[in-house]
């Protein structure tokens, strides 16, 4: 299966329902903080059921989520008030604010609405900072890195797995595989060859440097198309997961020197 750049693109950041006005950098700010995980575990579940969230950005009251559905998705901004997370914006299948005006007209304070686009419009670039930063470290001791990986399943969701996380492990070229449905989530372990990742009798391929085409994955039994990964994460991980992960030897955090 083969995708153009173009088309990928529309599932990262062509799917804005308005053109993004440019957002000036004058402003007061406030203070970013990173999402709390109590906050963060409150606002997915919130769009849990609408794909995969590629970004979370919380600033005091006001909380900001990209998602990501098939070959579309959207921005969604909340507003907490008597310490629930309400919808103040967007929604599955609807148009939200591209703009800081859009974003005041329906309350939220212009310094906080002009770092909450801000953040969204520096996603993808952050997005390959931070994970090739994570690949890089990890390269010290891996031959392969490039699997590495917070994915967004593009077939999601005639497949069950809304993202496949695949996590580096203490043992060379082995990683942990973490599929994550709606109602279920998962942990195998698997073993890179070049560009192969044998998990079981399943293989995932990684398809790089395709004239006109971004880096994706694709498995043997056709039930993934994986995209526009991002640094690895435990968003959704139950305690079952995260034990898992722990007694394969494998982790998100980079490698200790």
């Amino acid at each position: 299966m083969k995708v153009s750049l173009s088309l990928i693109n529309a599932a990262f950041l062509g799917f804005l329902t308005a053109s993004v006005s440019p957002v000036s950098a004058q402003f007061t700010s406030t203070p970013l903080r990173v999402a709390a995980a109590d906050d963060t575990t409150a606002i997915l579940n919130v769009v849990r059921s609408w794909g995969a969230v590629g970004d979370v950005l919380i600033v005091n009251n006001y909380a900001t989520v990209r998602y990501f559905f098939g070959q579309n998705g959207g921005d969604v901004t909340f507003k907490r008030k008597n310490g629930k997370w309400n919808i103040v914006d967007g929604g599955r299948r609807q148009g939200n604010c591209s703009d800081v005006n859009c974003l005041v007209n329906k309350g939220v304070p212009r310094n906080i609405a002009t770092q909450l686009r801000n953040y969204l419009e520096g996603s993808d670039n952050r997005r390959i900072r931070e994970l090739n930063s994570f690949r890089q470290a990890w390269s010290k001791s891996n031959n392969t890195v490039d699997f590495l990986g917070y994915w967004i399943n593009q077939d999601w969701p005639d497949t069950p797995e809304i993202t496949i996380a695949i996590w580096p492990a203490r043992v060379r070229n082995q990683v942990c595989v973490i599929g994550i449905s709606e109602k279920s989530q998962y942990v195998k372990t698997g073993v890179i060859s070049g560009n192969n990742l044998k998990i079981g009798n399943k293989t995932l391929t990684l398809h790089q440097n395709n004239e006109n085409f971004v880096d994706f994955i694709t498995s043997t039994d056709k039930k993934y198309f994986l995209i526009n990964p991002y640094k690895p994460n435990m968003w959704y991980f139950n305690t079952s997961t995260k034990q898992k992960l722990r007694a394969a030897g494998c982790t998100a955090s980079l490698p200790s020197r």
